[in-house]
């Protein structure tokens, strides 16, 4: 194991390196330091994105700030700014955490109170005072403390130095007197005692005695010089020991819904949300989610080292714009007297029951028209209002009518095959859809159930009836579909609501209400399925399609009421072609219109970061040199998205300035 170089060497000759820092500490100062300039600029910038009300950035570059910081001043300055950023997004006690630190750094740390929002300047102050109360009672238990060392350690007796023993106190003599006769009695000392100082008698020389003196000052110089050289070495040494600052982190995805790809700078990762990213380098990094019919979500995320940030991301729908339109009140080939369901085949054929004209009519995708079938009638082949529409796999055409109250099923082209229900069995049957199976759901709207056929019309099994409001029960049903799975989606005209069953009639989920808000109906009507399992409902007196995941989560809506392209006059038929294309019956406006998806990208939604994934809350810096009462910050809280800036929070304060 490598020995680490610290604190701990240092106060090996305590008493040299004070004086060494005593006598050096201006030069000390002026070393050059690599990673100041860096610490600078993510400090400056992180104030800058605070100015500009960007505050959970500005915490990512203050905290990398924070992590490089070696000077008091540096310190100072991050705390400052962090304390901030955390005020104006209502933690208040990060803000007092880190304004704690600040003083721990820098004591006498003001600011100037006009470029500050009031209240910010008030807490400011606060700390300060509660830390200069503190400050003020350390010095005392200090004091306490050597005191009784000081009793507690025996008296040392101080030693005379060991010089020339003092000259006793003789008889007044003459001085040449005197010498002669100390000379006489000790001969010996002639050389060693009692000699002339420096500029006394004849031929002085340099005084010994004051070479005596340089000696000691010519090592303490040496010890200066060879400590200054350690303790630049020491000083200024990279530490191998302990863990390095980690140079990767993670990123943790969320989506709603999940299953979206996930690309990392232009780079599909082969993974799909919810995942988490590992081992990514530190630094920002472009962040891009992906969802067939979801809008992309992308963004910027910043990785910390040996840290995660947590990223989540709710994709919406894309939104539909106007393709095409064709139709108008009449009789004629491709127009219509009140258009009602419709449903499109494997071919991207459109069938249109056209209500009041008492016929099937038939188009390309484009609008063109192909064929009509069906007259006003009772016989095979004729109607009284067909409403629903259906199309099996194999092209097979059924439609309910409302007043024979029946079913026929016809081919490709328009030719009669079968039919079933008769009144007063079926009363008023309304939508009607086909599984893959080829398994017919016919809605029979007046008498509040559903039921189930083979194609060929025998009957398999029906739930509902009972007319009602709780789970399973119906008000008034209309619309029907089937989705790829065999679950059967009804709309229910007077309870205002989805709801979802098995393909037995067991219920699985609801939703909607009455209103005109996102997942609100007033009156849902037609209901289609596309590939990928989305739900969408003709909203008929909200004049709007409303397009919902497979559980009911709103994604998103399109159309208002007006006769100009992509609005609506009573919307009821829907249909989704293979291509995702939707065909939408606007009844008063006597025509069908197109829409397809748009391709703009949707932007991030929300985003947040959280550090060290073991523990969300918690954040521990590296060693900051050299106040040790700063190695260990608070446990801190980066928050999400919707974050007030300064200019906004109360009592009017001004907006942060540098």
């Amino acid at each position: 194991m490598t020995k680490r170089v610290g604190s701990s060497q240092r106060w090996v000759l305590p008493t040299l390196f004070l004086f060494l820092v005593f006598l050096v500490s201006e030069n000390l100062s002026q070393i050059p330091d690599q990673g100041q300039s860096e610490t600078a600029k993510r400090i400056q910038a992180g104030k800058k994105l605070s100015n500009e009300g960007e505050h959970k950035e500005a915490i990512i570059q203050l905290l990398e700030g924070l992590n490089m910081a070696k000077t008091k001043e540096e310190t100072s300055e991050a705390c400052l700014y962090l304390a901030l950023c955390y005020y104006a997004l209502g933690e208040r006690a990060s803000c007092a955490r880190f304004l704690k630190n600040l003083f721990e750094a820098q004591p006498d740390r003001d600011i100037e109170a006009l470029y500050f929002p009031a209240a910010f300047v008030g807490q400011f102050y606060q700390a300060k005072n509660e830390a200069a109360k503190q400050s003020a009672l350390k010095p005392e238990a200090k004091a306490g403390t050597k005191a009784e060392e000081k009793k507690a350690e025996p008296e040392k007796k101080i030693e005379p130095e060991k010089k020339a023993e003092p000259i006793k106190k003789k008889e007044d003599k003459p001085v040449e007197t005197a010498k002669k006769e100390e000379i006489k009695a000790d001969p010996e000392k002639k050389k060693e005692e009692q000699k002339p100082p420096a500029g006394i008698g004849k031929g002085a020389q340099a005084a010994p005695a004051k070479k005596k003196g340089k000696f000691p000052w010519l090592i303490a110089g040496g010890a200066v010089v060879g400590g200054g050289i350690l303790a630049v070495v020491l000083l200024n040494k990279k530490e191998p020991a302990g863990p390095s600052a980690p140079q990767v982190g993670n990123v943790a995805i969320t989506s709603t819904p999940t299953g979206a790809k996930v690309y990392l700078d232009g780079t599909d990762t082969n993974q799909r949300t919810d995942c988490t990213l590992t081992n990514i380098a530190t630094g920002s990094h472009n962040l891009k989610l992906e969802l067939e019919n979801y809008g992309k979500w992308e963004g910027g995320v910043i990785v910390l080292g040996g840290q995660t940030a947590d990223v989540t991301a709710t994709l919406a729908g894309y939104k539909y714009e106007f393709v095409a339109k064709w139709g108008s009140q009449g009789s004629g080939d491709g127009q219509f007297n009140e258009p009602g369901y419709l449903a499109v085949d494997g071919s991207g054929n459109i069938y249109v029951a056209d209500k009041k004209n008492h016929r099937i009519q038939k188009f390309s995708s484009n609008g063109t028209f192909l064929t009509k079938w069906g007259s006003q009638g009772g016989g095979n082949g004729q109607f009284n209002v067909p409403l629903g529409v259906a199309v099996d796999s194999s092209g097979n055409i059924y439609v309910t009518e409302t007043g024979n109250h029946r079913i026929q099923k016809f081919d490709s082209t328009g030719t009669f095959l079968t039919k079933w229900g008769y009144y007063p069995e079926w009363f008023s049957p309304w939508g009607v859809a086909v599984d893959n199976s080829g398994y017919v759901y016919v809605v029979i709207s007046q008498y509040h159930r559903i039921e189930k056929y083979t194609s060929s019309g025998t009957f398999v099994a029906r739930w509902g009836g009972v007319q009602g409001s709780g789970d399973g029960q119906f008000q008034d049903p209309y619309g029907i579909a089937v989705d790829g799975s065999g679950y059967v989606y009804v709309a229910e005209c007077s309870n205002n609501r989805i709801q979802k069953f098995t393909s037995d009639g067991t219920f699985v989920t609801k939703w909607g209400s009455r209103g005109s808000q996102d997942g609100q109906f007033i009156i849902p009507d037609g209901v289609a399925i596309d590939r990928a399992g989305f739900v969408y409902v003709a909203d008929f007196l909200n004049n709007r399609v409303q397009k919902f995941t497979s559980s009911g989560t709103f994604m998103t809506k399109w159309g208002v009421t007006g006769s100009g392209d992509g609005q609506f006059n009573t919307v009821e038929g829907v249909t989704v072609d293979n291509s995702g294309y939707v065909y939408v019956s606007d009844i008063l406006n006597h025509r069908i219109q197109k829409f397809r998806m748009t391709s703009e990208t949707q932007q991030a939604a929300r985003i947040s970061y959280a550090p060290l994934r073991a523990d969300p809350l918690a954040l521990r810096l590296p060693e900051l040199r050299p106040w040790p009462s700063l190695l260990s910050l608070p446990r801190m809280k980066i928050l999400p998205q919707e974050m007030p800036r300064a200019s906004n929070t109360p009592e009017g304060e001004k907006q942060i300035r540098k």
